[in-house]
């Protein structure tokens, strides 16, 4: 990167900021069932608190895209930080269930609107030749995080208790805030402010590569919900292991791929991100023993790493500069969404036969992102991209290479 490129200043800043958020919420993960069972909640009661959490994202997210869209992005960044910083702080005073479901529920509405204003803010100060590798590098930050995070949060709660981990969280979170102090003035894009309606909170544009997107979310949820259990039924008991090598492979192509889109177009990247996670979920499913496992941790984690940054590449281009907002929370939705959709569909899948069988599923089951870009999402893609006028060099490779 130039140094003296006038927006490194901001991505750099952008940069930290993603790393320390996403450590502060990666240390609870692991750890927020075991403090809720602590707390005398059931296994059924700490599902609802894991998916309120996601529910209460999930419904915010268009709120989100207008605010950003409508609204000084580095003002609403801030706050949403601050907000987010306070209410992991209130989960140490949690000393009930249901105290703490009603934290976790406002912590997931704060947490839809912090995770969607750095990739936005990236899509308006970047080089547009250069975006989808920015988005790429930035995305580093949630990779990083939730390779150590999980660990780390495991090791505060045994050494020094559940209240020190949440203490570290909202440390981490609250050390985020600090960086959009320092970011340049950011603008509202619209000189008029638009009221809130289902144009400003829905962006159409991008529904083809969000259904598609969704169904890659289905995929990953399988991944999230079910790979522990797997390892244990194969002897594998320290499952993280798997989430630390997948987290490596999602790392080795953010260096390289986002460096291809923008000079030739999704086309040639977005198959073999496809082709790396159908061939890891096969390795998947017939591990027996901890090299296969292993392998299979490396593969998925590569396609996945083309794959998010890539498509969230896609939908920045596919819309004008002051609905980038909506565009990323439409997109954020569906994938929400297919992640949740996920866990309960292949669960049904791994219930009828076995965990096994279900990742072989979900190997057959690429197959439909894959005819969906070929046949739809890539001529969709070009097509929106040329009417906007500011192609990139990437969309102009995009149609025949």
């Amino acid at each position: 990167m130039p140094k003296n490129a006038p927006w490194l200043k901001d991505f750099i800043l952008l940069f930290i900021m993603n790393i320390l958020m996403w450590l502060g919420v990666a240390l609870i993960i692991p750890t927020l069932p075991l403090y809720a069972r602590e707390l005398g909640a059931s296994q059924v009661e700490i599902g609802y608190l894991l998916s309120g959490f996601a529910v209460a994202s999930l419904l915010i997210r268009p709120c989100a895209g207008y605010a950003y869209d409508n609204f000084s992005k580095k003002t609403v960044l801030f706050v949403s930080l601050v907000v987010f910083a306070v209410l992991m702080f209130a989960h140490a005073l949690a000393a009930s269930f249901l105290l703490l479901f009603i934290i976790r529920v406002l912590h997931g509405m704060v947490f839809g609107f912090a995770s969607t204003g750095g990739a936005a803010i990236i899509a308006d100060i970047v080089p547009v030749e250069r975006r989808s590798e920015l988005i790429g590098h930035y995305g580093l930050g949630n990779t990083l995080a939730m390779s150590v995070g999980p660990a780390i949060g495991l090791w505060l709660a045994s050494t020094y208790g559940y209240k020190a981990m949440f203490l570290g969280c909202g440390a981490f979170i609250a050390a985020s805030c600090f960086m959009p102090v320092f970011l340049a003035p950011s603008p509202r894009l619209h000189t008029a402010r638009r009221g809130f309606t289902y144009e400003t909170a829905f962006e159409s544009r991008v529904v083809p590569i969000s259904v598609t997107a969704f169904i890659i979310g289905m995929l990953f949820g399988g991944i999230n919900t079910f790979v522990a259990m797997l390892g244990e039924e194969i002897g594998i008991f320290n499952g993280g292991i798997f989430f630390a090598l997948n987290s490596v492979g999602v790392a080795i192509p953010r260096l390289f791929a986002g460096r291809i889109q923008d000079r030739r177009g999704p086309r040639p990247i977005i198959p073999l991100g496809l082709l790396s996670l159908a061939v890891g979920f096969v390795v998947l499913g017939f591990s027996r023993e901890i090299i296969a496992f292993s392998a299979a941790a490396l593969l998925t984690g590569f396609g996945l790493g083309i794959l998010w940054p890539a498509m969230q590449a896609m939908v920045v281009n596919m819309v004008e500069a002051g609905r980038r907002g909506v565009a990323l929370s439409t997109y954020g939705a569906a994938v929400d969404v297919g992640i949740a959709a996920g866990a309960t569909v292949l669960g049904w899948v791994s219930d009828l036969s076995s965990l096994s069988t279900m990742y072989l599923v979900s190997a057959a089951a690429v197959v439909l992102p894959f005819f969906a870009f070929q046949l739809y999402v890539f001529p969709d893609y070009d097509r929106k991209v040329a009417e906007l006028g500011d192609r990139t060099p990437a969309a102009a490779a995009g149609g025949g290479n």
